[in-house]
């Protein structure tokens, strides 16, 4: 389990910079849609209890629908499998991670890493804000901006998460993903 105290600012092999924020804290800096979907997520909590991902309104996420995943927690483990990838997202990465697990097809610094969030956010029934630098086709450095949501169908047990992104890529250029470029990337 990621919690608050175990995150250095490098991990012991030298990996990229912890920016996650396990509070509200997020909010005075991060994007605006960030914060948008943030507060569409915590008007759907009711007396504490966690909405359902039943309770998704895509009409009150139709703008940010390109850019949502929704990720099934899996027991034992647990394990994640992306459900709903938005096209947007799919665009960054230059393929279509729906039905694979995360250990096979996540984006970010490494599976470890990328598990630890959704990890946190499924054990602990809280969001988490990540802003993560990563590569672009081209070799340049971006930054990354993911808020993670948690939803329970029976309010408390977290079956589902809800990932949003923002990247502002440079014009013509894709997230290189997971070290690798997918083939459609390399064509370009």
């Amino acid at each position: 389990m990621v919690g608050k105290n175990d995150i250095d600012d490098k991990d012991d092999a030298g990996g990229p910079s912890d920016n996650r924020v396990f509070d509200e804290g997020f909010l005075e800096t991060c994007h605006a849609h960030i914060r948008q979907v943030y507060a569409i997520w915590k008007g759907l909590v009711q007396e504490g209890r966690l909405p359902s991902k039943q309770a998704i309104d895509p009409a009150k996420f139709k703008e940010f629908l390109p850019f949502i995943i929704l990720v099934e927690v899996v027991p034992p483990g647990p394990r994640f499998r992306y459900r709903l990838v938005g096209t947007g997202e799919v665009e960054h990465r230059g393929n279509n991670p729906t039905g694979k697990f995360l250990e096979e097809a996540h984006s970010g610094p490494d599976a470890d890493y990328c598990d630890g969030n959704y990890r946190y956010v499924s054990e602990n029934a809280k969001p988490l804000f990540d802003s993560t630098p990563e590569l672009t086709t081209k070799g340049n450095q971006v930054d990354s901006e993911v808020i993670f949501l948690p939803f329970a169908t029976d309010g408390r047990t977290v079956d589902t998460i809800m990932a949003f992104g923002v990247v502002d890529l440079p014009y013509g250029e894709h997230l290189f993903t997971n070290l690798r470029l997918s083939t459609w990337a390399q064509d370009l």
